[in-house]
């Protein structure tokens, strides 16, 4: 089951999330990622909810939905701390406020929420779960950012 996993983050191209989040404007490099982030777990949706549905009766399923979050607590508190540095965040949102939130909205199973539970689009799906982290973790100036005038 690992190795499913990695074979999904592997042919998937998990690792341009991660190189998408190095670019030195957190905020571009953090919407960037996002896209990314929803056109893969749109393309690998039937294998991840697999996997995840699994994990919660199976233990060789538990280790593989494990893999498939290996890292992500940790990047998204370096996210936010990032975002902090940079003046990004809210007065009233603290860097472990911000890692929660970074953590839920980046997650595969929010992203399964909207997508096959609502019936949206991987594109809808990643214009909500930006809208959510403008709204609760960017200061004012920034929370109209990627939004019509």
């Amino acid at each position: 089951m690992v190795a499913v996993a990695e074979d999904l983050l592997d042919r998937g191209g998990f690792a341009r999330i991660g190189q998408a989040l190095r670019g030195p404007d957190v905020v571009h490099a953090f919407e960037i990622s996002m896209d990314v982030a929803v056109e893969l777990y749109s393309q690998e949706n039937a294998v991840g909810q697999a996997l995840l549905s699994l994990a919660a009766v199976d233990r060789d399923a538990s280790s593989a939905a494990a893999r498939l979050n290996f890292g992500r607590r940790e990047g998204m508190r370096r996210l936010a701390e990032r975002m902090h540095a940079q003046g990004v965040l809210r007065d009233d949102v603290t860097v472990e406020e911000a890692s929660d939130i970074l953590w839920i909205v980046t997650s595969f199973e929010t992203f399964a929420q909207l997508y096959r539970t609502r019936n949206l689009t991987p594109q809808q799906v990643g214009d909500r779960l930006l809208a959510i982290v403008r709204r609760t973790l960017y200061r004012p100036q920034l929370a109209s950012l990627g939004t019509e005038p």
